[in-house]
């Protein structure tokens, strides 16, 4: 089976369309007749997910077709291979060919098949139903995270996802979208989120999380520094935004600062003192500190450095 298999793959990262054809249904004939064969079964991914992972060279005819020849396979791929396959989904959805990202929506799709069968929402507490919800929950939460990553405000003028152009962020949407046809799947990714799944790693999307978190904090800041600029306009303090951060920089503790700034007399009622506190606040913890080696404490808390 091995060599079988590693010839199959051969032509399907350098053969012509008509090879590459034939090839893709030799593959789902030999997961067939492995399908008794749990060892088998196991070798077949150990080999494919490592030459998924090492696809960095081939073009994306051949990136497509080799993750296209998975479309049955993957419907009863082995829970161990689960979390590398959708690993598979992380990396390969973020192409900038679009004939890769179809190919990734269709290998996700059928995945998806699979997690379904074994979810049973009649009995929750199950070992079996509980790792389809964490297998779930790692997907989505990904998707989450790369949607967030490729947003821009230019996508909100669409409606549906379907309407939108080409992008790597209308791709993330349409497997979002897809997995979340069953509204109980709501409940699923809820529980996953509020609990330490016991069966995935998120370590393994760890950077990908930081990324985002830096996305979400620079845009923090441009809206604290927008806040803050047109509140200091409005009471007539003459100091200004890059002016406030060296002050804060260089204090270690947030009295001190509000001290500094003079700002507790220039507020007309209470709303408006503890909205100007709020914003002191938010620029408090999201900006950087001498004393904490440059880095701000929402940084601290999430242990990255933008």
């Amino acid at each position: 089976m091995q060599e079988k298999l590693k010839e199959l793959i051969k032509i399907l990262k350098t053969g012509t369309p008509l090879q590459v054809k034939t090839a893709d249904k030799g593959i789902e004939k030999l997961y067939d007749n492995l399908c008794q064969n749990y060892d088998e079964k196991c070798l077949f991914w150990e080999i494919f997910i490592n030459e998924l992972k090492n696809m960095h060279d081939l073009d994306d005819k051949h990136k497509a077709s080799l993750i296209y020849s998975l479309k049955r396979p993957v419907m009863f791929a082995e829970e161990e291979f689960f979390c590398d396959i959708i690993d598979v989904v992380f990396q390969n959805i973020q192409s900038n060919s679009g004939l890769v990202r179809q190919a990734v929506i269709n290998l996700a799709d059928n995945f998806f098949i699979n997690i379904s069968c074994i979810t049973d929402f009649k009995n929750p507490g199950t070992e079996r139903n509980q790792k389809a919800g964490d297998y779930f929950g790692y997907l989505a939460y990904g998707m989450a995270l790369l949607q967030r990553k490729y947003y821009a405000p230019k996508f909100n003028k669409y409606k549906y996802t379907s309407s939108m152009p080409p992008s790597v962020y209308k791709s993330v949407g349409i497997i979002f979208s897809n997995i979340f046809y069953n509204k109980r799947y709501d409940i699923v990714y809820e529980e996953f989120l509020n609990k330490t799944p016991k069966y995935v790693d998120l370590s393994r999307i760890e950077d990908l999380r930081k990324e985002v978190m830096r996305l979400d904090l620079l845009e923090k800041r441009k809206e604290i520094k927008r806040d803050i600029t047109a509140l200091f306009k409005k009471l007539e303090i003459k100091i200004s935004f890059e002016e406030l951060k060296k002050k804060l920089y260089n204090h270690n503790r947030l009295p001190d600062l509000i001290k500094d700034i003079k700002i507790t007399t220039c507020f007309k009622d209470i709303n408006e003192t503890n909205k100007a506190f709020m914003l002191i606040s938010n620029l408090w913890n999201h900006f950087p500190h001498k004393i904490l080696n440059g880095l701000c404490p929402f940084e601290k808390l999430h242990e990255f450095k933008l």
